[in-house]
């Protein structure tokens, strides 16, 4: 969890990097708790003087708010929990899913966009120039999550378990036996790699740390970790075409297209044609632009809308500048 303190100046006053907040893993209470929490932290190291004793307005992504009704539930826990501060129904709150924080913070409050987010998970949100959006994936593992770097460890143990049990090991199997520890294929046991596999499906973290070395892989011209590499890109197209056909999006209308997550490294030079094979008759709309913040500044400007304050130019460039090099 990335949390900021910003004024009405677009200046951050104090920046952390928390546990968890996914409400799909904490509920509700759990994480709008940690949210109080950091908070009275935020007073400790700034100085309650200076932040006064409520924050003007809160705003926040979290994973399982996909629905308004969790948005809504969040929304009421978050008062209760300041309610000892002295918050009430006027505090504002705005609360809505991860990806959306991610969007607003890549390609602005407004307009048409499309953010495609690869890391430990996997998802897709799409907006209209109206301002409607629609999620595509965010299911998260082991539902969901394909074309994640947790996808790519998972299907890259997958392949080199088939190789070796065909008798025939690849580079690949090669790659996930010593990244785990076993040793070669001619001294390593299957069934302590079906054990760790097995460990790492309940922390899919241990699976998206195979993802870099695939990916070096087939960098190296490796022809299987190219095909996994191929299969995660189509992968994250497919969720573009999803996004786009639930939210009724006719191809021929460029969209604005910022690529975010622990995958990012790659775009250029293995996942940009991938991805646009699976985006299908959506590609040519695809317009690839820098993310102009990380997701805790699209979450700022939403607590800046909430409170009702526009920030000018000046605060904005003031607020990114800030955020530099944490996208």
């Amino acid at each position: 969890t990335r949390v900021l303190v910003v004024d009405g100046a677009g200046t951050i006053l104090w920046r952390t990097t928390a546990g968890g907040a996914s409400i799909t893993r904490l509920g509700i209470r759990g994480a709008a708790q940690m949210v109080a929490d950091l908070w009275q932290k935020a007073g400790g190291v700034v100085g309650v003087e200076e932040l006064g004793n409520l924050p003007i307005a809160i705003a926040g992504g979290f994973a399982g708010a996909r629905s308004t009704v969790i948005q809504d539930e969040m929304t009421r826990a978050l008062r209760i929990v300041f309610q000892p501060a002295g918050a009430d129904e006027s505090l504002p709150i705005s609360i809505t899913h991860d990806a959306h924080i991610a969007l607003v913070g890549a390609v602005g409050e407004k307009g048409p966009g499309c953010v495609l987010i690869s890391g430990t998970g996997s998802i897709c949100i799409v907006r209209d120039e109206e301002g409607s959006t629609v999620l595509s994936g965010g299911w998260g593992w082991p539902l969901g999550d394909e074309g994640s770097a947790t996808w790519v460890g998972w299907k890259a143990v997958q392949g080199a378990l088939a190789a070796w049990e065909e008798g025939s090991p690849t580079e690949l199997t090669e790659l996930v036996l010593d990244a785990w520890g076993l040793g070669s294929a001619d001294v390593a046991d299957s069934h302590e790699l079906m054990r760790l596999a097995a460990e790492a499906g309940l922390e899919p973290a241990r699976y998206a740390a195979l993802a870099p070395a695939v990916f070096d892989l087939a960098m190296g011209g490796n022809p299987d970790a190219k095909a996994l590499v191929v299969e995660t890109g189509r992968a994250l197209g497919e969720m573009v075409v999803g996004a786009c056909g639930r939210l009724g999006r006719q191809p021929g209308v460029p969209l604005p297209l910022a690529f975010m997550g622990s995958l990012a490294k790659a775009w250029e030079t293995e996942l940009e044609e991938p991805v646009r094979a699976g985006a299908g008759v959506f590609a040519p709309d695809l317009r690839i632009v820098p993310p102009l913040m990380p997701a805790e500044g699209g979450a700022a400007f939403l607590a800046y809308a909430a409170a009702g304050l526009t920030l000018d130019p000046e605060a904005v460039e003031r607020l990114c500048s800030q955020l530099a090099g944490s996208r």
